[in-house]
């Protein structure tokens, strides 16, 4: 047979490249690791959608090597041909089309299937040979940031991009000996799960910390009975009040972006985008002496509590308190207690509880925004100083267990991404594990 300039380029890379991995891998293509020919999936319109068989599409497999079944969309479909497109245990799909570039190419390994499903037209399914290697290898090998980016580099955009089916095939794997290939999996698996694990408790950090808000805005820490108020139910001893009649509000600028002796500074300068019910100790810009002189922009001090008054998506009615001296733009609020019966920490974590109440007092045709009047028009509970203290530190302790757990997944997901591109490619050996289960 007459070899394709595609196939003997493919036939070059794998020669290139064996010499990269560790004796006794191979360099081969994923064509060679199969079974059959590669299928793309099937169109299913979506009236169809509701009920019905499980129906995978590419939302279900980004950033997943597993299929998790449980968030699968189902389908009504009786037609004769759906045995053509039921999955197995250890089928691989690929992402074949989509409109983000960086989506094509998305792989995940079926297993632990309960039921039958069926796959989306987006999607190309293979069928890996299980006695030359493991298919969950394959869906990490997929996932390595190296091979993302060869295979997004033999994509062909138009209106979508998209991966045929031929180039998939040829496509270039390392593989190591079976055995080894399992340590591997192992391995990225403990990853996985201990970052998983950690997903699973600040989820449930973050309901307790939810749960707890609702009891303290309503009861307080004191046990007291409790009364109506404009903002609902509110401890007896607590008083309500506009945050206009407790706080002055006022807002910031931005200097002429066309001079650049404005920009690059020493001054912080805060935008919405950066107020996300968080201390501020850093910002993505920063302006200068002159660009503060001669525009609205003004400099406030650490402790000062913001509000986003107006931004895309969830952005608008958000908080941050700053924990440095900062300019703002003129879509923040500054937020600054007046006669000291409210806490700044206090009030930013009271505001974080009514956040949807606050967006509801946006206004205009496009684009709902607040603005200082409106900031100032909202309603909050005045506790005694004392109980406010006790609130916020509560919640400081809180958001700060959040924090951690929050970095130890950063540190996890970074440390998969590493272990998972050198695994790959024989970067990093598994030789003990392997000894350890063969010995």
């Amino acid at each position: 047979m007459e070899q394709t300039s595609a196939d003997h380029q493919s036939g070059e890379e794998i020669k290139e490249t064996a010499c990269q991995v560790p004796s006794p891998w191979k360099a081969t293509t994923l064509q060679d690791v199969c079974l059959g020919s590669p299928q793309n999936g099937a169109f299913i319109k979506k009236a169809k959608f509701g009920s019905g068989i499980l129906y995978v599409n590419v939302y279900d497999i980004y950033q997943n090597p597993v299929l998790s079944s449980g968030k699968v969309e189902r389908v009504e479909w009786d037609d004769a041909a759906k045995e053509r497109y039921l999955l197995r245990n250890g089928d691989l799909l690929f992402v074949r089309s989509s409109l983000k570039r960086e989506g094509v190419g998305q792989c995940c390994v079926i297993a632990n299937l309960e039921e039958p499903a069926i796959f989306d037209c987006h999607l190309i399914r293979v069928s890996p040979d299980s006695s030359l290697v493991e298919p969950l290898y394959l869906a990490y090998f997929f996932l390595a940031e190296s091979q993302r980016r060869d295979l997004v580099s033999r994509a062909t955009t138009t209106t979508m991009t998209t991966l045929n089916q031929n180039t998939l095939m040829q496509t270039r794997v390392f593989l190591p000996p079976l055995f080894e290939q399992r340590a591997i999996v192992k391995v990225l698996d403990t990853v996985q799960e201990a970052s998983a694990s950690r997903q699973r408790e600040l989820a449930l950090e973050r309901e307790r910390k939810t749960a707890l808000m609702e009891h303290f805005f309503t009861y307080g820490t004191r046990g007291e009975g409790t009364k109506q108020s404009d903002i609902g139910d509110i401890p007896n001893g607590w008083d309500v009040s506009a945050l206009a009649d407790v706080a002055v509000i006022s807002s910031g600028g931005t200097p002429d972006r066309t001079k650049a002796e404005y920009w690059g500074g020493a001054i912080p300068w805060v935008k919405t985008g950066e107020i996300r019910y968080n201390t501020i100790l850093a910002t993505e810009e920063r302006i200068t002496q002159e660009g503060l002189d001669n525009s609205a922009a003004k400099v406030y001090p650490r402790g000062t509590l913001l509000m986003a008054m107006y931004g895309q998506g969830v952005t608008r009615g958000k908080v941050a308190i700053l924990g440095i001296d900062a300019s703002i733009n003129q879509a923040c609020a500054a937020i600054t207690p007046s006669d000291g019966r409210l806490l700044p920490r206090f009030a930013f974590y009271y505001l974080q509880f009514t956040y949807e109440r606050i967006r509801t007092l946006g206004h205009g045709a496009n684009q709902k925004n607040l603005n200082s009047h409106l900031v100032g028009s909202i309603q909050v509970p005045i506790p005694s100083t004392e109980e406010q203290l006790e609130i916020g530190t509560v919640f400081s302790a809180m958001d700060a267990k959040l924090d951690a757990i929050e970095r130890e997944i950063g540190i996890l997901e970074e440390l998969f991404g590493v272990m998972l591109q050198q695994l790959v490619t024989g970067g990093l050996s598994v030789s003990n594990l392997v000894a350890g289960e063969n010995g």
